[in-house]
């Protein structure tokens, strides 16, 4: 059977019935008794005959507030079997479906590693037509909509195009107009990455220049790599 059958009708409930015969007659003396004790003059002579009129009220509230717990229990044992029963039912069928829930969760998350994989794959081959923007990773791209099953992959695509092209375009920017291209490739923040006012570098005895051999091939990317760490430079 793959289903819970509740035939109906399942079950039978009797309403329990609580005969309080002379209620109305001990609720007209409880009124008289009230009345009576707000009446009561309180004295060093009557103190202690007030003192035991109120340890008699007090113990004839407490034998009806005894009566009362019992018959409330009384009433309750029957349903409180019943919701037992139903808690066992229930905690069956819970049971089963959190595993369930567990396995499924699990499916979605490994498919959504695997389309990470593939948009990861897909980043890589792209960041080969931009040498400059080395420094870009797949996180800096994807986001947690990027894995969704609802998110088609031709939609990731063209969004990470987007991307590239809008980091291409900053970076160069940053590069002609000397940025802070460290701090951009570190946060991707154009706008804290534009160059500030700095004082013209003077040539002092103080400034010592080491002179190095790069090979002509190597000179974008060692350029690039000065830029990037601000380290002044000059060319012969």
């Amino acid at each position: 059977m793959s289903e819970l059958v509740v035939k109906q009708p399942f079950l039978d409930c009797q309403v329990g019935q609580v005969n309080f015969y002379n209620y109305e007659e001990m609720l007209e003396q409880a009124t008289h008794l009230a009345e009576l004790i707000r009446t009561v003059e309180v004295d060093e002579e009557s103190i202690k005959g007030t003192k035991k009129l109120l340890a008699e009220v007090n113990k004839r509230v407490d034998a009806l507030e005894a009566e009362r717990i019992r018959i409330k229990k009384e009433l309750l044992e029957p349903y409180m079997a019943f919701e037992a029963k139903i808690k066992t039912i229930t905690g069956v069928v819970k049971e089963s479906d959190n595993e369930l829930r567990g396995k499924v969760r699990a499916l979605e998350e490994l498919e959504r590693e695997e389309k990470r994989k593939v948009i990861e794959n897909i980043f890589h081959k792209r960041l080969d037509k931009y040498p400059r923007l080395f420094f870009l990773t797949p996180s800096h791209f994807i986001n947690p909509s990027h894995l969704n099953k609802t998110t088609v992959l031709n939609k990731v695509e063209t969004a990470m195009a987007q991307f590239f092209e809008q980091v291409s375009r900053e970076f160069e920017m940053l590069l002609e107009q000397d940025g802070d291209l460290k701090h951009y490739a570190d946060t991707l923040d154009f706008i804290g990455s534009m160059p500030k006012k700095v004082e013209p570098m003077v040539d002092t005895p103080k400034n010592e220049w080491v002179a190095i051999s790069v090979p002509e091939s190597e000179l974008p990317q060692v350029h690039l790599f000065l830029k990037m760490n601000r380290i002044p430079y000059k060319q012969n």
